[in-house]
């Protein structure tokens, strides 16, 4: 982006009330951190890919166990099935 370009925006955020300022702020950190996090996973290999997905699935799941939306049996049970 061109610096007159820059400086434009720069101008037109500063003469925003500052409710819808910070509103801007946070929703342009919100994709500045958006395009860090993909270019970070972008250059992952396709082992860590399913890694970090296997790892979200858990979160998933124990989220769903909070919430008592997932039946679970004690561990005991578990092992006396083997």
């Amino acid at each position: 982006m061109a610096p007159a370009s820059i400086q434009h925006i720069n101008d037109k955020l500063k003469k925003l009330p500052d409710q819808l300022f910070n509103e801007v702020d946070q929703f342009l950190d919100f994709l500045y951190y958006k395009q860090a996090r993909q270019t970070v996973l972008d250059k992952l290999s396709e082992e860590q890919k399913e890694e970090l997905e296997q790892i979200k699935m858990a979160f998933e799941q124990a989220d769903l166990i909070k919430q008592g939306k997932l039946k679970t049996r004690p561990v005991e049970n578990l092992l006396n099935e083997l």
